[in-house]
């Protein structure tokens, strides 16, 4: 159970006991989210009520007089009307204890505009996967100050997210891996705080295993040794040991050289901030929102940005044709939005091995799906865009530069390998 599993559960449990006499109020669908109630409702002895979605302007003013007394939990999944709804009831008379709303009926239009209203009538906000809930402060806690979990809030918060883990690839350099712990530790300790961490070695010189690791065991990782596997095709490994762990939803990915910028940092070229407070809240928090399978971590990357789809240099005359009918290949963008005033955008984002917040379902469909796939970082750019035109792969990126890249601790390039 996630830590925001706890905290809904503790709600409902906690107006269970407070509340014998509760009602359970659903507007729309009684099929949908009611659905996760249900069970308290029949623990506690909760009563019942079903309301019809409203049509017209008569409904809506009529909202309030047909709601009971004392609502404990409200349920509002409509086909298109979410926020018309929760701005028609007076919660104040009602006093909800604890509000649920799909927020994919409320829209990206109207998603912080009900986050304000709750929060101003003293609700905490949790995001719960394809939820907004809202639990009154005289119920349970305090209220919210940000619509992202409690456990992102504010900036330099150390603590991790256990359903994450964390993969670092490195190669015959431990200062190298030294300098990117250092960065964490200074700009993302959430990062080493998160759920497994491994490092994989790649090194072919057995002079760095014992301080690899001594890094490794000071910071939680476990080392993983397989030869030099490549870059690509070590991250195509990383990807079969992910996907055998439990308790994990998604993987950070990281190389050694992709360092972590501090506070204080200036602007990337792009104009973008260098540093997102408790990036290890921010990311998931997106990718629930959003529905991502990927995100970036960083706009602009050292050979280029986000402005333009890399993946163009690697697709076949038909597929080019048929993604990029215009003739350019800027980056096709559906959406932006902002999580706890880190703003983002969502599209045909490129895939790389920069950076990245990947969730088990899009590592699958990226490394597992097609295991013979050639593990090289333009056949997966390729592979990522052409799985984005058939609607199966969803991305997006930052609109911020957290990672700059820095390698200090060079090998020779002939032992560099791809896979």
């Amino acid at each position: 159970m996630t830590s925001v599993d706890q905290r809904v559960d503790t709600a409902l449990r906690e107006l269970g006991r407070r509340s014998a006499a509760c009602t359970v109020v659903t507007i729309g669908r009684g099929d949908g989210i009611a659905h996760r109630t249900m069970g308290y409702a029949q623990l506690f002895g909760w009563t019942s009520v079903d309301l019809p979605e409203p049509e017209g302007e008569a409904t809506f003013a009529n909202l309030q007089s047909r709601m009971p007394g004392r609502v404990g939990v409200l349920h509002i999944e409509t086909r298109a009307s979410d926020w018309a709804v929760l701005s028609a009831i007076d919660l104040q008379a009602a006093r909800p204890a604890i509000i649920r709303v799909r927020r994919e009926g409320l829209g990206e239009a109207n998603l912080h505009r009900a986050v304000r209203h709750l929060q101003r009538l003293g609700y905490a906000i949790e995001w719960f996967y394809d939820e907004l809930v809202a639990v009154s402060a005289a119920e349970h806690g305090s209220p919210g100050e940000t619509a992202v979990p409690s456990s992102a809030a504010g900036q330099g918060n150390a603590g991790g997210d256990p359903r994450a883990a964390v993969y670092v690839i490195s190669y015959n350099a431990p200062e190298q891996f030294r300098l990117w712990l250092d960065s964490a530790v200074a700009a993302a300790p959430g990062l080493l705080n998160a759920g497994p961490r491994f490092l994989l070695d790649n090194s072919t010189d057995p002079a760095t295993h014992g301080a690899y690791d001594e890094l490794a065991a000071a910071h939680g990782f476990t080392v993983l040794r397989n030869g030099n596997l490549g870059i690509t095709g070590g991250r195509a490994w990383c990807a079969r040991h992910f996907d055998a762990l439990a308790d994990v939803d998604a993987l950070y990915w990281f190389e050694d050289d992709m360092l972590l910028a501090p506070p204080g940092q200036a602007r990337c070229r792009n104009g973008f901030a260098t540093h997102v407070g408790d990036l290890h809240a921010v990311l998931p928090a997106i990718a629930r929102r959003e529905g991502l399978d990927f995100l970036k971590l960083s706009f602009t990357e050292v050979f280029g940005d986000h402005h333009l789809n890399w993946a163009w240099y690697h697709l076949d005359p038909d597929t080019r044709a048929a993604g990029f009918p215009g003739g350019t290949f800027r980056t096709a963008v559906s959406h932006t939005s902002v999580e706890a005033d880190v703003s983002y955008l969502v599209g045909n984002v490129h895939f790389s091995n920069w950076p990245m917040y990947l969730t088990r379902q899009g590592n699958r469909r990226m490394f597992l799906d097609d295991p013979g796939s050639e593990p090289t970082e333009g056949a997966c750019m390729a592979r990522a865009f052409r799985l984005q035109l058939a609607g199966e792969l969803r991305g997006g990126v930052l609109l911020a530069s957290p990672v700059n890249h820095c390698r200090r601790h060079n090998y020779a390039q002939e032992d560099r390998r791809e896979h």
